[in-house]
């Protein structure tokens, strides 16, 4: 059971990582705020590498995060000194699901945690731009982190508007290195040139296959 456990801090860690490149305003700034997602785009998706289950609906965004542990069920009683029924669900929050299957003295166990990406009820805010959907996600005062979206024959691409390693070869977007929280950031505030040059690059995309 420990390689469970440890895969579980792992999923943790997953979620917990934020981006290191923050801009002082939403984006673009031009354009007005979306009430909503199309319904062209509101769905399910998967993300087959790292079992992620994405569900788009009007205003937010969820991700599930799936990992699956094996362990034999006489390991499972030394060590918690009982082996709960086949087909358990132990639900420990509106977010986080334990489920277990029990076969020929071997327990399957499920970990889910939902974890939500965007929302318009908790302050983001929804922007569209040559195709492109902006989702600008609140932070604290003057930081948004900023992914876009795109979705082309059933297939959902998002990305960081800009990573680390990309505003670095950016000499003329000015940056400010403040601390938060004892964490240096970049802080930026891009003119329109540059939000141009930032679309251009998708290496850092993650991608979603829609669920029929």
């Amino acid at each position: 059971m420990k390689a469970g456990y440890l895969n579980l801090v792992t999923f943790f860690v997953f979620f917990a990582c934020t981006p290191s490149v923050y801009f002082e305003t939403p984006q673009p700034e031009s354009k007005k705020d979306l009430k909503e997602f199309p319904s062209k785009i509101r769905g399910v998706y998967w993300q087959t590498n790292d079992s992620v289950l994405m569900k788009i609906d009007a205003q937010a965004i969820l991700l599930t995060k799936y990992i699956l542990t094996e362990d034999t069920v006489n390991s499972l009683i030394r060590e918690l000194g009982f082996v709960p029924q086949s087909d358990t669900v132990v639900k420990y929050s509106a977010w986080e699901t334990v489920s277990c299957t029990i076969k020929d003295s071997i327990i399957f166990t499920t970990y889910a945690r939902t974890d939500t990406l965007f929302s318009v009820e908790r302050g983001d805010l929804l922007r569209k731009y040559k195709g492109h959907y902006f989702l600008n996600r609140f932070f604290g005062k003057n930081m948004w982190d900023i992914s876009t979206l795109n979705l082309e024959q059933g297939l959902v691409q998002i990305a960081p508007l800009v990573t680390t390693d990309e505003l670095v070869q950016m000499p003329e977007v000015s940056i400010d290195s403040p601390l938060v929280d004892s964490t240096k950031i970049y802080l930026i505030k891009p003119e329109a040139k540059d939000l141009k040059k930032m679309l251009k690059s998708y290496d850092n995309a993650t991608f979603y296959v829609k669920q029929k």
